[in-house]
């Protein structure tokens, strides 16, 4: 897929979910299922408030990635739209390595599969628009 195309597709997909993380982290961090840990909420009575700050700072980040998409997605030179698509592809493996870590650590909830399904198909995305512009004569991306 064209670079262009493929940032175009991640800010419509990221975009409108990063501001429903910042806007309403209770209903997308309920929807999850991420529950309250017995031994954390003993300790921490604001163990509610302190979990839904954390989702709005992930709706922030991925809201800032769905913007950058927009507003990169014009730039022109190889060599930066090959750096944009691995900056990307970075945030958004380790994103991912974040949810399964939550699933192997026993959120069990089926919808804690829809954030990894999400983060699959943007790394797809971005692995397709690097596959692009490897294929490319004029862009050198050993250096």
């Amino acid at each position: 897929m064209k670079y262009d195309r493929v940032l175009l597709c991640i800010s419509v997909i990221l975009a409108p979910i990063g501001v429903l993380l910042v806007l309403d982290p209770a209903a997308i961090s309920d929807a999850v299922g991420l529950r309250q840990s017995p031994g954390l909420e003993k300790a921490c009575a604001l163990y509610e408030s302190a979990k839904q700050d954390l989702v709005r700072i992930n709706g922030g980040h991925v809201l800032g990635i769905g913007v950058f998409s927009w507003i990169l997605r014009s730039v022109q030179d190889p060599d930066s739209q090959k750096r944009v698509l691995q900056a990307m592809f970075a945030s958004v493996l380790v994103g991912t390595m974040l949810s399964l870590r939550s699933i192997i650590g026993g959120n069990t909830t089926a919808l804690i599969w829809v954030p990894v399904g999400i983060q699959a198909l943007i790394l797809g995305l971005l692995t397709s628009g690097y596959l692009r512009l490897r294929e490319s004569p004029e862009v050198d991306l050993e250096g």
